[in-house]
């Protein structure tokens, strides 16, 4: 009795393995050094969006600002390139969530270190980071949002009354972070 139950769990095993689906397209994206995709959602026109982080200046990139970028990428329903570009400053800025809005852009959202180039407002340290993309990818408008040490945006979602939220982590307790703690 026990060969039979091998047995069929091979024969079951190989069925599963035999029904995997098949390869639609791959490829790879990037430059000449580290870049990372961090998350990508499918778009209402049936490709994708990604959002990653860059340090490259080559490639697949261009305009690299310094340090690490936000790297987002518009793919068609093939994984053609429609556009791609870069957001950041002179130090590291690190995206994590990405969702296409009502109006059919985008929003983003991470942290940035820095306080320059596409980065205004940074209250210290690392600062969540949001960004409100059009579909084409131009910037409607940015905000950090944090205190003296560090924060991050990890995941952001539009609201059904047409605004935005955001959850992430915080160390500080003054700017733009209240933190309550409890003692029991």
């Amino acid at each position: 009795m026990k060969n039979l139950g091998s047995v069929l769990f091979f024969f079951g095993l190989s069925g599963i393995l035999a029904a995997q689906p098949s390869i639609q397209w791959q490829k790879s994206f990037g430059g000449s050094e580290y870049d990372e995709t961090k998350t990508i959602q499918q778009t209402n026109d049936g490709g994708y969006i990604m959002a990653g982080n860059t340090a490259s200046t080559k490639g697949d990139v261009f305009n690299n600002h310094g340090g690490w970028d936000f790297w987002i990428v518009k793919l068609d329903s093939t994984g053609f390139i429609q556009w791609k570009k870069t957001y950041g400053g002179i130090n590291h800025e690190y995206p994590y969530g990405i969702q296409q809005t009502n109006d059919g852009g985008y929003i983003v959202a991470g942290f940035a270190e820095s306080n320059n180039g596409n980065v205004s407002g940074n209250h210290g340290d690392k600062d969540a980071w949001v960004l409100k993309l059009s579909s084409t990818g131009t910037i409607q408008w940015k905000k950090c949002y944090g205190g003296t040490l560090w924060e991050e945006a990890h995941a952001i979602r539009q609201t059904t009354d047409g605004g935005y939220i955001f959850a992430g982590l915080a160390q500080s307790n003054d700017g733009d972070v209240y933190r309550v703690s409890y003692h029991v």
